[in-house]
């Protein structure tokens, strides 16, 4: 489950909304034996709709939070390591600019013992993005997401979309 706290005066768009628009968040999980996704990224809340003029179609977004959630199947006895990354645009509502990012992620899942499980792999809540690279571990990391200037205020937003959260069941 990826956890993301947006600031105040940003966006960050969905996975679902038609081609032809701003770019939308897109999932990416190396394959592996050891474990098998289940569906597709859910997303929550649901996203928030509107007609956008420039690119002339409808697009779905979030402020404030969101929360993506993809499931797998456990298929390895041994823990493993689940890697990956995302594509996502968050853009400035007060100027109208957007910022890309593609990170990679890992994280660590534990083995299922003499059987195979389905359940929902969450990060830890101490992991976030650090420059471009989530990093799920078990001791805490300090965010090193720039600062960024808007050209209206010349005032220093913090991070571009605050600490990406991420949490681990």
């Amino acid at each position: 489950q990826f956890d993301a706290k947006i600031d105040p005066n940003w966006h960050l768009y969905s996975q679902f909304f038609p081609e032809g628009g701003p770019v939308r968040m897109k999932f990416s999980f190396i394959p592996s034996k050891e474990y098998q996704l289940i569906g597709k990224v859910e997303e929550s809340p649901k996203p928030k709709k509107k007609f956008d003029d420039i690119f002339e179609i409808e697009v779905q977004y979030f402020e404030n939070k969101a929360t993506f959630t993809q499931k797998i199947k456990v298929l390895s006895e041994k823990d493993f390591i689940v890697k990956g990354e995302f594509e996502y645009q968050l853009c400035f509502d007060l100027d109208g600019k957007c910022v890309l990012f593609s990170p990679e992620f890992e994280f660590k899942v534990k083995g299922v013992q003499g059987s195979v499980a389905s359940e929902n792999v969450q990060l830890p809540d101490s992991a976030v993005q650090k420059k471009d690279t989530v990093i799920a571990d078990t001791t805490p990391l300090i965010s090193d997401i720039p600062e960024k200037k808007t050209e209206n205020d010349k005032t220093e937003n913090k991070s571009l979309w605050g600490i990406f959260f991420l949490a681990f069941v």
